[in-house]
């Protein structure tokens, strides 16, 4: 007995037969059958509310808040097509036009682009901002973020919409299908190549590179702070030492020197703050690399296949292992509001807020009133 798979929120040119039924291909289906509404719901639920926090006012004017919040509409779009994939198959059939699957194609399509782009966006706007501080600010405002983020949106909505014309709902076993037309076969051929070259290659390249320069970034500002750390606790010690009393004249070239450690000193932890939001945000493009391997390598093994063999038959752990690496894939869209919420400071502090409906700007007043408050009462104790 055979059957097939593929990629069920993409149109696919080649549909890879299995060639026997056995406990992998009953282990693959239960886990999709079971996978999927858990990642939907995760996904819906932990997205949405990262949106919410990402368009608060004490967020929308942050680091990455654009791509952050691009992010999860793009990762919410694709889940929710996700979504609309599973009640097709196993509760009812709802892609029976051409127009429904068109798009559905289209918003699959544009959404996974747009996730892996917004990515590659807030990456580079990490590096950047730990490479060039000064520059940082100018080069990645929150105005010029929204200008990428909507060339990035228009650019996809360009790139796929030939699904529109590609794609139709053909009849296949008993039910409908989203398939494409017989005569833009050599056409699709060619997209499918396009879209894994810039969907996937490329950002995948560019992610690890420019990771890689912001690791070593980090590294070499962390082995600074600990060596002006050691500096200043040093000459605090030299200077609670009576022994080592000096002229005057010394004694204000030591203070300088001091004060100029403390000055490095303070400027980096003024930094770290952006150091934290950079720790973060790479967590999140690790997490993304590591989950959407198995799947691109996966797609890029079909496809070289493809071009070299006319036999699309596959064995049963091969397809238990392509439909691991899908829901791996589709993890992808659903698990950033965890990063978020256990590395995120500000994000947890605006989150609450979201949840016990209140306002930010309450809250920030409440804080600085009682700073305020606090500072008065010990000039007051002092007086």
């Amino acid at each position: 007995m055979n059957t097939s798979f593929q990629n069920t929120t993409g149109l696919e040119l080649y549909a890879y037969n299995v060639t026997e039924i056995s406990q992998w291909i009953i282990s693959a289906r239960l886990m999709r059958l079971i996978g999927v509404p858990i990642i939907v719901i995760i996904g819906l639920v932990g997205n949405t509310l990262s949106l919410l926090v990402f368009c608060t006012r004490s967020m929308k004017c942050s680091s990455c808040s654009v791509f952050l919040a691009a992010l999860a509409a793009a990762d919410i779009t694709f889940i929710i097509g996700v979504l609309l994939t599973y009640v097709n198959d196993h509760l009812h059939a709802i892609f029976t036009t051409d127009f429904s699957c068109q798009f559905l194609i289209f918003i699959t399509y544009s959404a996974s682009f747009l996730s892996v782009w917004f990515i590659v966006g807030f990456t580079c706007e990490r590096y950047i901002a730990i490479r060039f501080p000064l520059k940082w600010a100018i080069m990645c405002s929150v105005g010029r973020e929204k200008i990428v983020v909507l060339v990035f949106t228009l650019f996809a909505c360009f790139l796929y919409n030939f699904s529109f014309w590609t794609t139709i709902a053909s009849a296949y076993d008993d039910k409908i299908q989203c398939t494409y037309r017989v005569e833009y076969f050599g056409f699709l051929h060619v997209a499918t190549w396009i879209d894994t070259c810039i969907a996937m290659v490329i950002p995948f390249l560019i992610i690890t590179c420019v990771n890689s320069l912001v690791v070593r970034r980090l590294l070499v500002s962390t082995k600074k702070t600990a060596a002006l750390r050691r500096s200043r606790s040093e000459n605090q010690k030299a200077e609670m030492q009576p022994s080592l009393r000096l002229s005057s004249h010394r004694r204000y070239k030591d203070g300088q020197s001091v004060g100029m450690g403390r000055t490095k000193v303070s400027i980096l932890y003024s930094t770290s703050p952006q150091l934290r939001v950079t720790r973060n945000l790479l967590c999140v493009s690790l997490t993304f690399l590591c989950l959407n391997l198995p799947s691109y390598v996966i797609r890029l093994y079909s496809l070289i296949s493809a071009e070299v063999t006319t036999n699309h038959s596959v064995s049963s752990a091969i397809y238990f292992v392509h439909e691991l690496a899908q829901m791996l894939y589709y993890a992808t869209f659903g698990c950033n509001f965890f990063i978020y919420t256990l590395l995120g400071r500000n994000f947890k502090r605006s989150l609450m807020l979201i949840i016990r409906c209140k306002s930010t700007v309450h809250d920030e007043r409440k804080r600085v009133l009682s700073q305020l408050l606090a500072v008065h009462r010990s000039n007051t104790s002092s007086l």
